[in-house]
């Protein structure tokens, strides 16, 4: 798998170099088209027009981050041609207001519906040389939960088409994105103090936001006892040593750089899930320190061959376990060298060099369940056959979730993770302890973990299809099923299943029970 990962990498890279020339004149050409049909149309004065050509630089990075490699079956050609921004163009207006002024004008400027792609619009169709832009009423939501307006374009010229990456931004927004770029973006070690770090980079866009307005500085919100923020300290450092001591062995096998800080992050939740006692932590910090120093990587560890059998008989009994390996197992040979990443750094710190691969997937798997049991466990109070039953019913929800959503991260997102299911138990137990035996069958629980499972993975990828929904509609006030959840917006979740747009934040509100003011959801949605 690595050697066609590789290949598929260096392949893109050098189409990409091979069609560079060419995009750098459609950028030019398109520079000018813009500034004549579009920029000048605008309704503010104050306006810079950059455009830039796709570099290959990063690519190799976002290969591997993205699993491309997996979603084009190995096509460069295929992969190259689909990228959203091999031109990207930047419209820079002054204040943050503006921001809002140009898009609202864009709007106007591309004003009829394209008759050659469906959900874009053009200045007007027909044009040999044309351009084609698909707006939104709402921005995006970056990482750091700032919005930005990003629009997917195609660039149409002499029967070749290119796609085209539109952003605008105000300046205050462009200088506040390279700074976040340069530190952050491509920074893949661990900052030294990463809580301080987020307040001052938090305080510095506030700043640059109320350039008129004193600086303020963020407060530190945690206030945990001196005892657990040294534990949790020491597993941050543990974290960054595995970095040091790992990374560069990792991308010299790979042959690119990559960011691995989740995958260290994810490696110290389940490793010291159950550690609690600062001694304890430091004896089991001492051991992977010295496990890391001696650690090395070929190929071959990363190659886990469909050929390699997970053996389920030999898999304890424990709740969650098998099905959870299954799952893993299933995504270790999914050619995501995150997870691949994970099994032999996980069997190289915390098992011996003689365990098989069943054992060691069954360790990862009883680590994971035991992270996101311990988290929500203690909120449970109803008798035990019940608490079993709803235990059961939350741990294939996560399950669930992670086999829909796949990415690693999954492992580092537990706190809000436990955050829903604790919501669920606290409004759900006690009707739950109400079922009677008979009652906690088997539909009932399939019911309620994909109840459960989808405010899930709403949460941690923010959003869902409307298909794995349909269950909770068809379930719903059906008199055969003996458990209903709270809903009451259940007109606009079928609405949302039959392929209406509802933003995710709804369609979770509406799982939690919530009744929606016409208003508030009319707000939400433009």
């Amino acid at each position: 798998m690595l050697k066609e990962l590789r290949e598929f990498t260096v392949n893109s890279v050098e189409l990409l170099e091979e069609m560079k020339k060419d995009l750098e004149n459609e950028r030019q050409l398109l520079h000018e088209f813009l500034k004549t049909n579009v920029i000048s149309q605008l309704s503010t004065n104050k306006i810079i027009l950059q455009d830039r050509v796709k570099g290959s630089e990063s690519l190799s990075e976002k290969i591997i981050r993205k699993n491309y490699y997996e979603k084009y079956n190995g096509n460069h050609e295929d992969f190259v041609s689909r990228l959203p921004d091999l031109i990207g163009v930047r419209i820079v207006c002054f204040l943050n207001d503006d921001e809002e002024v140009v898009v609202n004008d864009l709007i106007k400027i591309f004003k009829e519906e394209s008759t050659d792609f469906e959900g874009y619009r053009c200045i007007e169709n027909g044009k040999h040389d044309n351009f084609y832009i698909e707006l939104k009423e709402e921005p995006d939501i970056q990482k750091n939960q700032n919005p930005i307006h990003k629009y997917s374009c195609i660039w149409s010229r002499n029967g070749k088409l290119f796609n085209v990456e539109i952003q605008v931004k105000s300046l205050i927004h462009m200088f506040w994105g390279e700074l976040e770029h340069m530190l952050i973006y491509k920074n893949y070690n661990y900052l030294v103090d990463s809580n301080f770090y987020s307040e001052i980079m938090d305080s510095t866009y506030h700043l640059l936001k109320n350039v008129d307005n004193q600086l303020k500085v963020i407060q530190n919100h945690l206030n945990d006892s001196d005892k657990s923020k040294e534990i949790r300290e020491v597993k941050e450092m543990i974290a960054k040593i595995l970095h040091k001591n790992i990374q560069k062995q990792i991308e010299e096998c790979l042959g690119c750089k990559i960011d691995l800080r989740e995958l260290y992050d994810c490696l110290v939740s389940i490793s010291y899930h159950n550690v609690t006692k600062t001694n304890k932590v430091f004896e089991k910090a001492n051991h992977n320190i010295v496990k890391a120093a001696q650690f090395t990587l070929t190929e071959d560890q990363l190659n886990l061959r469909s050929e390699i059998l997970l053996e389920r008989n030999n898999i304890g009994q424990a709740e969650g376990v098998k099905e959870l390996s299954k799952l893993l197992d299933s995504l270790l040979k999914s050619n995501d060298i995150y997870w691949s990443l994970l099994f032999v750094t996980f069997s190289h710190l915390e098992m011996d060099s003689e365990d098989e691969y069943t054992t060691i997937i069954q360790s990862i798997s009883d680590k994971i369940i035991k992270l996101f049991r311990t988290g929500y466990l203690g909120d449970i109070t109803i008798d035990t056959n019940a608490s079993n039953y709803l235990n059961s019913a939350i741990l294939s929800s996560i399950i669930n979730a992670l086999s829909y959503y796949k990415k690693i991260d999954f492992i580092n997102k537990r706190e809000q993770i436990v955050n829903i299911v604790s919501e669920f138990i606290q409004e759900y137990q006690e009707s739950i302890e109400e079922l009677t035996m008979d009652e906690r069958n088997e539909e009932v629980l399939n019911y309620i973990t994909c109840f459960l499972s989808s405010q899930i993975i709403i949460s941690v990828d923010g959003k869902i299809s409307g298909e794995y929904l349909a269950p909770i509609v068809h379930n719903y006030m059906n008199k055969r099923v003996s458990w209903q959840p709270n809903i009451n917006e259940k007109e606009k979740l079928e609405k949302f299943i039959q392929g209406e747009d509802l933003p995710s934040d709804i369609v979770l509100r509406i799982l939690q029970g919530e009744i929606l003011e016409e208003v508030s959801y009319a707000e939400t949605s433009n």
